[in-house]
């Protein structure tokens, strides 16, 4: 029997299926994309595995993700449904409210490049731009593309060729930028690199705004 605060409370309601240790986590890796166990996995470095596999059912069985075999590849993947999709704005909120604590460093703590890609979509202003603007963001092996214009913006995860500009640098220091602690200038100086035009990049990341 799952266990269950037995509070006729929405919260409440909404911990009984997502408060559990890790299963927010893998929302956040299928709102990048639907991912293979073994992608899940990687993303989620120090889940064991029987208490991955333990969360996935859970979670299917409320019916916030589902599985589907992938025709290309021949591997069952998961992704969320529509409820488990609906899931976005509340974690890009909890997001918003951990920078607070994004501001202490990396320190020994893991991280992979498409953690960036929800990252980017909760801290960046959702804000149009005129002209539009394609940028690249690099934090390891994997690159996000950013694009903004007059309709709003779109944070996905790979690259789609031909950017304005192309950011690189370390978790602490792509963060920095996107939540605003550090301006174009100081990630520089902390070894940030900026490739193309630094016009376009200032339109993609910060809408516009001085940075």
């Amino acid at each position: 029997m799952e266990r269950t605060y037995g509070e006729y409370c929405g919260l409440a309601r909404s911990l009984d299926r997502i408060g559990d240790r890790w299963t927010l986590l893998i929302v956040r890796e299928l709102l990048v994309r639907p991912a293979r166990y073994r992608d899940l996995q990687d993303g989620l470095p120090g889940i064991a595995t029987n208490l991955l596999a333990q969360r996935l059912r859970q979670l299917e069985q409320h019916g916030i993700l589902g599985r589907r075999l992938d025709e290309k590849s021949n591997a069952v993947v998961y992704e969320l449904t529509s409820l488990g999709a609906d899931l976005e704005e509340a974690v890009l909120a909890l997001v918003r409210w951990g920078t607070t604590w994004m501001q202490l460093g990396q320190g020994v703590d893991a991280f992979r490049p498409n953690w960036l890609v929800v990252a980017l979509r909760a801290l960046l202003p959702d804000a149009p731009v005129s002209p539009a603007s394609k940028v690249e963001v690099w934090c390891g092996d994997e690159a996000i593309t950013v694009t903004r214009d007059a309709s709003g913006f779109s944070v996905e995860l790979g690259s789609t060729g031909k950017p304005q500009a192309k950011l690189t640098g370390d978790p602490v220091e792509v963060l920095g930028l996107a939540a605003r602690f550090l301006s174009l200038d100081e990630a520089r100086k902390a070894g940030a690199r900026v490739e193309g035009s630094s016009a376009a990049l200032r339109r993609a990341l910060f809408a516009g705004a001085s940075a």
